[in-house]
């Protein structure tokens, strides 16, 4: 994959098949599991500007998410 192909943009509600997957292997990475109310409640969570200090920027690369990070204001 070339740099050129890899584009950092806010995350959107289209976004969620793609963030679904992400979600999926990094719940199989830690052997756990969650209801998926509570997989619906994270992704909305992740969506609402009003509980995040940014707007959770995302690395993506054909048709793929590789990444994301964000900033939980709630923590401090």
């Amino acid at each position: 994959m070339n740099h050129s192909s890899i584009k950092i943009t806010p995350l959107s509600k289209t976004d969620y098949e793609l963030w679904l997957i992400l979600w999926q292997n990094y719940l199989t990475f830690y052997e756990t599991s969650l209801p998926s109310g509570t997989t619906e409640t994270t992704w909305r969570n992740l969506l609402d500007k009003g509980k995040l200090e940014n707007d959770m920027p995302t690395k993506k690369a054909k048709h793929q998410i590789l990444g994301f990070f964000y900033f939980d204001t709630t923590l401090q």
